[in-house]
């Protein structure tokens, strides 16, 4: 399930992944909203929490992901990844260079922070 972050800059979006995260959680909470910032010409700055009740994600969903960053390439601008979880910060420091726009892990308490990162230009 990906939820909504209620409460950041109004130029970042948050989301949440809770449970295991399929490509229809994608389909339904993530794109919609990604597309929309994209499409409206803003540039997307996003926060993605990957707390304790993360359990990971489906084969789909990692399609869905990569589909969605390489949609509009040039529209993403930050990308600050909020989580503890080893093996989600591993990944990044190997691949995070594939990542559209600037990412940047921070760690799970630290929310707030990623925020403000993610809202400058």
């Amino acid at each position: 399930m990906i939820k909504q972050i209620p409460g950041l800059p109004d130029n970042v979006m948050g989301f949440a992944y809770v449970g295991k995260v399929s490509g229809d959680d994608y389909k339904q909470d993530f794109e919609p909203v990604v597309d929309a910032a994209a499409g409206d010409g803003r540039k997307v700055r996003v926060v993605v929490m990957l707390g304790p009740d993360f359990d990971g994600f489906e084969g789909r969903a990692m399609v869905e992901d990569a589909r969605v960053g390489m949609g509009d390439w040039s529209a993403w601008e930050r990308i600050a990844l909020v989580t503890d979880k080893r093996s989600i910060i591993d990944a990044m420091h190997l691949f995070g260079w594939m990542v559209p726009g600037k990412l940047k892990v921070f760690p799970a308490d630290s929310l707030k922070e990623a925020a403000t990162w993610a809202s400058q230009s």
